[in-house]
């Protein structure tokens, strides 16, 4: 007599199997392929380089104009004045080195590239701004 029933795997087996094998394939995608800056049209920013970039300035500047040390070596020697940035001003994905090319995208001043304006009253009434970093 033979068994009518036959034996095999169930169908809910076979769809996890195939769920499984799905995620797998796309795990590995990510890490082989970099599949993730694909998604990123996807996913929003909140701010841009540039915004981004000239909060840092005018924070540098608000600590400047609060500050208690209000002399031109403190101006000059703050963050407002020293520190550059490097910034995909063009928007195309790459960080232009050769100045000659149009936008510059390296060494970045807050008063100057940025926009980024500042001014501090010194002690002796004496006002300073950016150009005189």
């Amino acid at each position: 007599m033979v068994n009518k029933r036959a034996q095999g795997l169930p169908l809910s087996f076979i769809v996890i199997a195939a769920i499984a094998v799905l995620i797998l394939v796309i795990v590995v995608a990510f890490v082989i392929f970099g599949l993730g800056g694909s998604f990123k049209g996807i996913t929003t920013q909140t701010a841009s380089e540039l915004e981004t970039v000239q909060v840092a300035c005018q924070t540098n500047c608000n600590k400047l104009q609060t500050g208690t040390t209000k002399t031109i070596s403190a101006f000059k020697s703050s963050q407002y004045c020293t520190k550059t940035y490097t910034i995909d001003m063009n928007g195309d994905g790459e960080i232009n080195t050769d100045t000659e090319s149009g936008t510059k995208e390296i060494s970045l001043k807050c008063w100057e590239d940025i926009g980024v304006s500042c001014s501090v009253t010194l002690q002796n009434s004496t006002v300073l701004t950016g150009s005189d970093c």
